[in-house]
Parts: structure tokens; sequence; C-alpha cells
């Protein structure tokens, strides 16, 4: 009996030495965020000593070096517990069907569930009618969004004053006459990365497209019920045309032009670009204050508001196939809740995806100008064809076309239309 109490002994010190000694967990996580390498890093920091769980946070940027050594790690079967991802779960569904993407809807209780916007949820997830469409297995929610954004109208400061403006333009004739007082006195109105990057042609447009039309009539446009050549469609292109005639454009706007880097140079009144554009200047303009923000003015004519263009922004998902997955759902919770979220929006100036941080940050702040708008987002308001993304390429080209005076609205809608049709008929067949 004592030999057999002593071996108990000796067998319960042996589990307590090896527990002494255990091996912490390590979490791999990687990303290509270069402005919020540190705020992760210190996110992780403080992850681990609540939990005794290490987050190693590794930066592979830029995003086209990162999504190559991403997909080379899941051919060599070499992903790392934590993954960054863009904002749809759809350009990832090579992933679910091998099996890389851990499902998270078991782990979604219902307090983490409420506490993330329930449309930006939909956007990774892939539900039963997506599993015959891309080839996924198992219906489920595949990744999770750690921020947002929302674009607008930025607008310098220290210019409008040289241009005597007071007030920020409410109506859509208020913004054209903002922009003739910046022209008269010798300051470009306004740039946006129209040609260099077109999908601000298509949101800029579509802000003026549902003020028109609202969310059935863009639907409907969409799928085809309504045409290009609706007197409303129509009006929404003659916005182009509009800043055109009042001379805002500033010279060059369809050749390439970079607004991130001509705005902060202070060179120009106004710019159309995104919240997360906050984050990057603090770290390639750190000086460059002069600057706010205003909401698309609506045009009197209009029968609804504008919508914005925005919603989840960076997001990450867990390698299924990980010896350490439990793990790292706790880690996206925690990145996830309320003070890591005040913490990142606070560092990395970007919006964060937690509605009660969201409510709670600083009012005042540039950054938080944008909550109260992030109810008037089209992002998860319709659905579109799988056309509709090839249409939206050639809206873009048209824009320039009207930009550049080469086309009259009418004549860009006629054509749309026709377009319309041809690529109809081609994904029927």
């Amino acid at each position: 009996m004592r030999k057999l109490i002593g071996l108990m002994v000796l067998a319960s010190c042996l589990l307590s030495v090896s527990v002494l000694f255990a091996e912490p967990v390590k979490l791999v996580y990687w990303h290509y965020f270069t402005d919020r390498d540190a705020v992760l890093k210190k996110i992780a920091a403080d992850f681990e000593k609540q939990t005794g769980i290490q987050v190693d946070v590794q930066n592979y940027g830029p995003p086209e070096a990162y999504d190559r050594r991403l997909s080379a790690a899941a051919r060599g079967k070499a992903l790392p517990d934590l993954i960054t991802i863009t904002l749809n779960i759809t350009n990832y569904a090579a992933y679910v069907r091998g099996g890389h993407f851990l499902d998270l809807t078991p782990y979604m209780d219902q307090e983490w569930k409420s506490s993330i916007p329930a449309n930006y949820l939909r956007g990774f997830t892939f539900t039963a009618e997506d599993m015959s469409v891309y080839g996924v297995k198992k219906a489920g929610l595949y990744g999770l969004p750690v921020d947002a954004n929302c674009m607008a109208i930025f607008y310098n400061t220290k210019l409008w004053a040289k241009a005597g403006i007071t007030n920020v333009p409410k109506t859509w004739d208020e913004f054209i006459a903002a922009g003739k007082k910046l022209r008269a006195a010798g300051i470009d109105p306004f740039v946006a990365n129209f040609y260099g990057q077109q999908w601000e042609n298509h949101t800029f447009w579509m802000n003026y497209a549902f003020a028109y039309l609202g969310t059935k009539g863009f639907t409907d446009l969409t799928f085809g019920r309504v045409k290009f050549s609706d007197p409303r469609v129509v009006k929404s292109f003659k916005i182009f045309a509009d800043m055109r005639e009042a001379k805002m454009y500033m010279n060059g706007i369809t050749g390439g032009i970079n607004g991130e880097d001509i705005f902060p140079q202070n060179k120009v009144g106004m710019f159309w670009f995104g919240s997360w554009e906050i984050g990057v200047w603090k770290q390639t303009a750190p000086n460059f204050q002069d600057f706010d923000v205003f909401y698309p003015p609506k045009p009197a004519d209009a029968a609804n508001q504008c919508l914005l263009p925005g919603g989840p922004g960076a997001a990450i998902a867990i390698n299924a196939k990980g010896k350490n997955a439990e793990a790292a759902v706790k880690f996206v919770k925690y990145l996830t809740s309320k003070v890591p979220q005040m913490m990142y929006a606070e560092s990395s100036q970007n919006l964060p995806v937690n509605l009660i941080a969201r409510k709670e940050m600083k009012t005042g702040s540039k950054l938080a100008k944008f909550v109260p708008w992030m109810g008037s987002l089209y992002y998860g308001q319709f659905q579109n064809p799988p056309m509709w993304g090839e249409i939206l390429s050639k809206v873009n080209v048209e824009i320039q076309s009207i930009i550049l005076g080469e086309k009259t609205p009418e004549q860009v809608c006629k054509f749309l239309d026709e377009e319309y049709e041809r690529v109809k008929k081609r994904y029927e067949e």
C-alpha cells in the first residue's frame, strides 16, 4: 500500500513538473498592415498577459507579396494560425474548399455576435445557397472583420479659408459653388483617383445613383429592370458633367493622379476617399492636420439621401488545420472586443468594427465624424447579379469620358444599356 501511495505521489510530482515546464501555446499571426503592426503587437502582448497565450505578429506587406506568400503556404500546408484576409470571403473560396479556414459559427455566442454588425458577418459567410456556386462543402462563417471603413469627401481647411468658404456644403448647388470659389482663388477644387483606382469612379457615382433611385431602384438597375437611359440614372451621371462645367477637376484627373499624395501637400481643396486614409496620413504625412470631412451633398431633385460606400475593412481567418485553433479563437474574440478595438482605433485611426467601441469613440476627432454615417452605408443593402462587376468596369471608363467632355451623360447611358444587353446575353449563353 505504501508503495502504491509512493508511486501516486511520484506521478503527481512528475505531472506538476511537466505542466510547469510545458511549452506555452504560441500562435502565429500574418498580416500586411505596416501602419497597424505596432498596435497589433501591443494587443497581442496584452492578450498574453491575460491568458498566457503568445501571439507572434508577423508583417508580410505589401498586399500583393502577402497574397503570394499565403497561396504558397496553403499549397505547402504551412499556413499560420491567424490569417489576414480582405473584404469578401468569396475571394477565398478555394481556401474554404480546401478546409483551410475554420468555421467560426459554433464559437459565436450571442454577446460576441451582437457586437459586430450583422451585415458585416454576412460578408464572411457562405450560405447554403452559396455552397453550390462556390463549391464549398459546409455553410458557415469563415472570417471576421477587425475594423470598418466609410468613404466621404475630405476638404482642406486652410485652402477653404483662403477661398472664403465658411460653411460645409449641404446641397449639390452649394458643393458646386464651393468648387467655383476655390477655382477663383487659384486653387484646384477637387481630386480623386478616377484613373489609377477606377473603383473611385463608380463609388462616387453610386452615391448619387442611390440618391436618385433609392435602394430598390438601384437593385432594379443592376438586374436590368431599370435602364441606364432612365432619366433618374442619367441625372446620376450628370453630376460629373456639372463638376466639369464648373472647372472643379484637378488638371489630369483621368491621367493617374494620386490624390492620397497630393491632398496632404495643400495643393487641392477636396478629395474623395475613405476613412482609412486618416491612418495612412498619420504614417506618411504626420504633420498634416489641415483637413476635415463632409457627407456628399444631396441634389435638390433627388428623392433620397446619398448612400455611402463602406463596411468591413481588414479581416481575419483561423487555420482550421492548425494545432492551436481553439486558442486562436480566443485571440480573435479578444481582438474584436471593446477595449482592444478602442486601442486599435486610437492608434491606427481605423474605425472599430465593435459597435460598443464605436459608440465610445472620442467625439470631436476627425475619425469619429464618420461614425454617425455608418448607418447610411449601402454595404449589404442590395444584391446584384454576377455580371454586375463587368458592367461597373464599363461604368468606370464611361465616367472618364464625361469628365473629359468626350460624351454626354445621355450618350453614356445609351451605350451602357447596349453593353448591359451584350454582357447579359453572353452570361445567359
